[in-house]
């Protein structure tokens, strides 16, 4: 799976995870400099990347999106001790959002026991 792959896996929220196709780690190491700032693959731009803040936990928060099928889902970066303004808002189908929570289901599973 290419960088291209992993950044598009929702296609739009509609494509679900496939079993005989764990969701992949970037195919390079993720360098983060001295301001906890990280170089990602860029999401649509193949051999791009991207520096974005690295922050440690999350909050979440939804609500139902009838128009798609599914949720409009919030996630904010940070925690209380360490908030922070990064955050990223998508409506997702059931579809996507089943595909969100399988691509974390498989992450666990590649972590192995912990």
């Amino acid at each position: 799976m290419n960088a291209a792959d992993i950044g598009y896996r929702f296609r739009n929220g509609e494509v679900g995870n496939v079993a005989d196709h764990p969701t992949a780690p970037f195919p390079a190491p993720i360098l983060v400099n001295d301001r906890g700032e990280g170089f990602f693959p860029h999401a649509f731009c193949a051999g791009e990347v991207m520096l974005m803040p690295v922050c440690r936990g999350l909050a979440m928060g939804w609500a139902a999106a009838p128009e798609v099928g599914g949720a409009l889902l919030s996630i904010f970066a940070g925690n209380p001790d360490a908030p922070t303004d990064e955050s990223v808002a998508t409506l997702l189908s059931r579809d996507g959002l089943r595909a969100l929570i399988a691509d974390l289901q498989s992450i666990d599973r590649q972590l192995g026991e912990g």
